[in-house]
């Protein structure tokens, strides 16, 4: 069944949107950044359905569509990657909730990060619980970056696959981004899913359940390969990874 929420203040409310991203930080906050609309990008930033008014109008981030935004700890959200008017950037951000203001960006040069895409062709997870962040301020979030698509560096190997096998770990220190290539042997796939599970009592930290998607390979039959597999990859506590 489909069930309709009216809003009781109809006339503030996002515009129509292609392209943006919504974010839960609990049972009673959301928000919602960037988008298309009928004028083109915008890089506004609403909250459970309210507009949220930065106290920062000058540091945040350009209009964006095709990004991911993802809530890293009780407070903040992280942004990365989509597409400004002058192409994809590989830009990150983190939105704080509390101080109402956005820092960043938070981008170093080609060898040590990702390279621009859009959200489509890739996933952004937490590893680490709300629960155990609470518990632990001293932690930091790490988040993983699964696969995709990017624009390729001149030279690469993998210039004539659609999908490449690029997984990074993106942890927030303080005010430093810091990001760690690792390998994983599973097939590369754009257009999937992947949602994070922590386990109650078990040696593994977190479980990265990844589903669906596309492996086309331009190098192979040239076509589209939708597929309906599950793909497990399960973390240690020190965030390496054990095992698919």
């Amino acid at each position: 069944d489909c069930w309709y929420c009216p809003l009781k203040q109809e006339a503030n409310r996002p515009p129509p949107l292609a392209g943006h991203r919504i974010t839960k930080f609990d049972n009673k906050r959301a928000v919602l950044f960037g988008g298309k609309t009928v004028t083109g990008l915008t890089n506004d930033v609403w909250r459970d359905c309210w507009y949220c008014p930065l106290k920062q109008e000058a540091n945040r981030p350009p209009p964006l569509a095709g990004h991911r935004i993802t809530k890293f700890d009780n407070k903040r959200a992280v942004l990365f990657g989509g597409k400004t008017v002058t192409g994809l950037t590989n830009d990150v951000w983190i939105l704080d909730l509390e101080r109402r203001d956005w820092s960043g960006p938070y981008n170093k040069s080609m060898h040590d990060e990702p390279w621009p895409r859009p959200a489509r062709f890739f996933t952004l997870t937490p590893l680490l619980s709300p629960d155990k962040l609470k518990n632990n301020p001293q932690l930091n979030q790490k988040l993983l970056m699964l696969w995709g698509k990017a624009l390729y560096p001149p030279n690469t190997q993998d210039k004539d696959e659609e999908c490449n096998r690029e997984t990074w770990i993106m942890e927030v220190v303080g005010d430093e981004i810091k990001w760690t290539e690792i390998k994983v042997e599973e097939k590369p796939r754009a257009w999937h899913v992947a949602i994070s599970y922590h386990p109650l009592f078990s040696s593994t930290e977190c479980e990265i359940v990844v589903f669906g998607g596309n492996k086309h390979y331009k190098g192979q039959t040239g076509a589209r390969l939708a597929v309906s597999d599950t793909c497990i990859l399960k973390f240690g506590m020190n965030h390496n990874l054990l095992y698919k």
